[in-house]
């Protein structure tokens, strides 16, 4: 098991990147002002059996067990980042701010190897998060100006993987899941007074992150409780109005070899 910010009981820990930006400036005549603040979370989480080296490398260890077999990848990051700019000034004042935030990282479970004898087999890799990018700005004075940009991302990499060749064979189930839970925001307020006033805000959110769940070629996998392989992202299986509503349980293929 291999765990960011959460727990060994499989609970999210509410730790956090943030940054904080705050500029202000006051003059009779001009008063000019920035703040600009970036915050970067991109952990790399990998638990694995076998050779980590390859994105799907051959399986070369074995693995007996008397009992289940799970290997689990967990990560929960979270950062935000928001910027504050205030301008006064009797004749100009302008205030140009900027706020970034970043969540990627990749979070991996990789069973590479065979598992000759055991229950269930499970593969796990989850991965949950936020990037939040906020600004608050406002300027006053007989030309008065205010240029917010926020940009939030998110590009998280989610990969459940069985190794290229494998050989399992259990008595109880075989389950792959990859699974990305996550949100991005960006937003901005400008507030501009004076005889000539201007206020730009752009605002940019980008969720775009990569799930995968895989069996690696010619695997020869036998599972006497069904095989189910999944990869989700912002979706409950089986829940009513999400994507996979459809489905009312995971796909179990009964005692099925996998070439």
């Amino acid at each position: 098991m291999a765990l960011s910010n959460y727990t060994e009981s499989g609970d999210p820990v509410a730790n956090t990147v943030s940054a904080t930006a705050i500029a202000g400036s006051g003059a009779l005549a001009a008063a000019l002002c920035g703040a600009v603040s970036t915050a970067t979370n991109s952990p790399t989480v990998n638990a694995y059996v076998g050779d980590p080296a390859d994105a799907s490398p051959f399986a070369t260890t074995t693995i007996s067990a008397g009992g289940n077999v799970e290997l689990s990848a967990l990560s929960n990051d979270v950062a935000s980042s928001k910027s504050v700019g205030v301008a006064a000034a009797g004749l100009a004042g302008v205030t140009g701010n900027g706020a970034t935030t970043t969540v990627g990282g990749q979070v991996t479970a990789q069973l590479n190897g065979n598992v000759s004898q055991g229950q269930d087999v499970g593969v796990t890799a989850l991965a949950t998060g936020s990037s939040t990018a906020e600004i608050d700005a406002g300027s006053a004075g007989l030309l008065s100006g205010v240029v917010n940009v926020a940009k939030a991302v998110l590009t998280t990499g989610v990969t459940a993987l069985i190794g290229n060749a494998a050989v399992i064979d259990v008595t109880g189930a075989l389950t792959e899941t990859a699974t990305s839970d996550d949100t991005s925001t960006a937003s901005g307020l400008a507030y501009s007074v004076g005889l000539l006033a201007f206020g730009v805000v752009m605002t940019t959110a980008t969720l775009t992150p990569s799930v995968t769940a895989d069996i690696g070629s010619d695997a020869d996998i036998t599972a006497q409780g069904g095989i189910s392989v999944m990869a989700i992202h912002n979706a409950t299986p089986g829940t009513s109005g999400s994507p996979l509503s459809p489905w009312p349980e995971q796909v179990r293929l009964p005692r099925r070899k996998h070439h």
